[in-house]
């Protein structure tokens, strides 16, 4: 890598620069590979990114050094308490819980609603429902809602509980015992149900996808996977093109 990527002279290069504009990264290529195609370039910076040699700062302008690292959410005390419900009414329930929250991290503008979501296996949702209804007894709980649903109930309710299908080979991950979605499949779920999720569309899905590709290590791999499986994979390239288009390649 270091003969391809002449890391030590870039870093001679730019050392004594805060930051460094991708035309000043082509420039400096081309002194050594004078047909170096710029579809190279962002395959380059996309490498030297996941090493943790660059960091991207905004469009188009990078600096030595990375500060992306592994995301880690926050478990509040009620997804404790909703998973301990139901590991104990359904003992290998596979299902995943997460609060849109979390999403505070990567916005500009702060929502004026969040709700908890509850992913669960098929078949298993009705049955989740009614579970959860029991500890929430004074706050909406919905099952797949439908736009209207969404429109009419969802936004009025305080703190509402949404249950959902579970699409299988999801990406998922365990924090503190709790098993939560990947930063991939929030990314994909945003695009894909865009009626559930419309405080984060427009531009502030842009920001959210912008934020996040910045701040932690997104594998594209498993983004791609999963939005294929969701067929959505067209829509989540277009947002990444126009915000994080070193990403792709």
């Amino acid at each position: 890598m270091a003969e391809t990527f002449y890391i030590e002279e870039l870093e001679n290069r730019f050392r004594d620069q805060k930051t460094v504009s991708i035309e000043e990264l082509y420039q400096f290529y081309k002194e050594k590979e004078p047909d170096l195609p710029r579809s190279t370039l962002r395959w380059r910076i996309y490498e030297l990114n996941n090493k943790a040699i660059l960091s991207r700062v905004k469009r188009g302008v990078y600096k030595l050094g990375s500060e992306v690292r592994e995301w880690k959410p926050d478990i509040s005390k009620e997804l404790k308490t909703i998973t301990s419900k139901l590991q104990n009414e359904f003992l290998y329930l596979t299902f995943c819980i997460w609060s849109t929250k979390w999403l505070l991290n990567f916005t500009q503008h702060l929502p004026t609603k969040y709700f908890t979501l509850v992913d669960t296996e098929r078949d298993t949702e009705e049955s989740v429902f009614y579970c959860l209804q029991d500890i929430r007894k004074d706050s909406g709980v919905f099952l797949n809602p439908s736009k209207d649903e969404v429109h009419k109930y969802l936004g009025s309710s305080e703190n509402p509980l949404v249950v959902r299908s579970l699409i299988s080979q999801s990406p998922l991950m365990t924090v503190n015992e709790i098993q939560v979605p990947k930063l991939e499949k929030i990314m994909v779920d945003l695009v894909a149900d865009e009626v559930l999720f419309n405080a984060f569309q427009g531009k502030e899905l842009k920001n959210i996808y912008s934020n996040i590709v910045n701040k932690y290590d997104v594998n594209l791999s498993t983004l791609k996977r999963y939005s294929l499986r969701r067929n959505k994979w067209d829509e989540v390239k277009e947002f990444l093109k126009e915000t994080n288009e070193q990403i792709l390649g």
